[in-house]
């Protein structure tokens, strides 16, 4: 594995970039994790992406990882020795024409035991999506991910790199033979009784406990917190107060409020089920950096003790580094080892399950995926 840090967000430094990789004949497949900051579109990216023809997969997202620090512009150009499969599929899927493109992946992927999953973080059915994607595909390996885009533009746009170019809606598939091991937290705590939601669509919840859903979550935050919390200030106080879902293992999945609109409803960064059981949440530094070295270590023990050679591939939520702030470093150095290389994303939400449990898309959580690899 070669790992290739280029800070500048010159195009003509991306394209030597990739290109120093192409060139190596070691190298089988390039994974592209690139800050939004470089405003890198289809324009000045697109002919460069087609002329490479090793796979290129990975995406835009707010910031990235690299070793114990934080990226805001520039680039991480990543060189794997494992011959890749992939499969480019949209997510918003009206007429469901990706179903018998999965199943045929199956079929090529029966030897994989790892799979990536980067996609649009901000576009629709991405629960729906990873649902039909557990279903066809199961649990013969693990896989883990993150959504790609903008904080910026909090909307769809294409974020997602491959050698189509860069791309809006769709999801990147990457399965290879290598071994993996995924550890997931989010040191979140419960701050209220369950409530339910009675009414959502999509990302969006309408009402919850048959009331305006943003005046019930107002009341719980504001008894919480001594602050008030309206429209303007919204993203600022509820980076600290997001839902839990309640799942069947007692498990809560994280979801991230984002706006709130004028009709009293809160958007949130992935799907809220209708009649979904949800808690008000909150957390403080000292519980998310724990949770971040649980994850490690959870990654850690489970992954095969007799491959010595290993990367720590990191996702990690852009909300989780807006809360920390300064200490977000802390929470990098819960993970740093110089036993391994680490790097990874900071995302618009994060995918991942471990080998036995569902594939979820989630918010405010931090996924550490040790990975078999090759370093030159």
């Amino acid at each position: 594995m070669i790992i290739n840090i280029e800070k500048s967000k010159s195009i003509t430094a991306f394209k030597k970039a990739i290109k120093e990789l192409e060139n190596q004949d070691n190298i089988k497949s390039i994974l592209i994790l690139s800050c939004e900051a470089n405003n890198y579109t289809p324009k000045n990216t697109d002919v460069i992406l087609k002329k490479i023809k090793k796979p290129i997969f990975g995406g835009i997202f707010p910031q990235i990882i690299n070793g114990k620090n934080k990226m805001t512009q520039g680039s991480l150009f990543i060189g794997f020795e494992h011959n890749l499969k992939t499969l480019t599929v949209p997510v918003p899927d009206t007429q469901n024409e990706r179903y018998d493109k999965l199943l045929e992946f199956s079929e090529r992927i029966i030897d994989s035991k790892t799979m990536f999953i980067f996609l649009d973080g901000f576009t629709k059915g991405i629960t729906n999506f990873l649902d039909e994607i557990f279903n066809v595909i199961g649990l013969q390996l693990n896989y883990f991910g993150g959504g790609a885009g903008s904080l910026e533009k909090l909307t769809s746009s294409p974020c997602l790199f491959s050698n189509y170019g860069l791309l809006q809606n769709k999801a990147m598939l990457v399965a290879f033979d290598g071994e993996s091991s995924v550890g997931v937290k989010h040191g979140w705590n419960s701050i209220s009784t369950p409530v339910q939601i009675t009414e959502s669509f999509d990302n969006t919840i309408k009402a919850i406990d048959w009331r305006p859903a943003f005046d019930v979550y107002k009341e719980i935050v504001e008894e919480h917190s001594g602050q008030k919390i309206n429209v303007n200030n919204f993203f600022d106080k509820a980076k600290a107060y997001p839902f839990g879902i309640s799942k069947h293992n007692n498990e809560m999945v994280v979801r991230d409020p984002i706006i709130t609109n004028a009709n009293n409803e809160i958007v949130c960064v992935g799907e809220v089920p209708q009649n979904s059981i949800v808690n008000i949440l909150n957390g403080n530094n000292s519980s998310l950096i724990g949770a971040a070295e649980e994850a490690c270590d959870e990654a850690k023990k489970m992954f095969n003790d007799k491959i010595e050679q290993k990367c720590l591939f990191v996702i990690d939520c852009i909300s989780r580094v807006l809360f920390l702030e300064d200490d977000f470093q802390k929470e990098l150095m819960a993970m740093y080892s110089d036993d391994y290389p680490l790097f990874g994303i900071i995302s618009i939400g994060e995918i991942a399950n471990n080998g036995d449990n569902f594939l979820e898309f989630y918010n405010k959580t931090i996924v550490a995926a040790f990975i078999e690899c090759k370093q030159e």
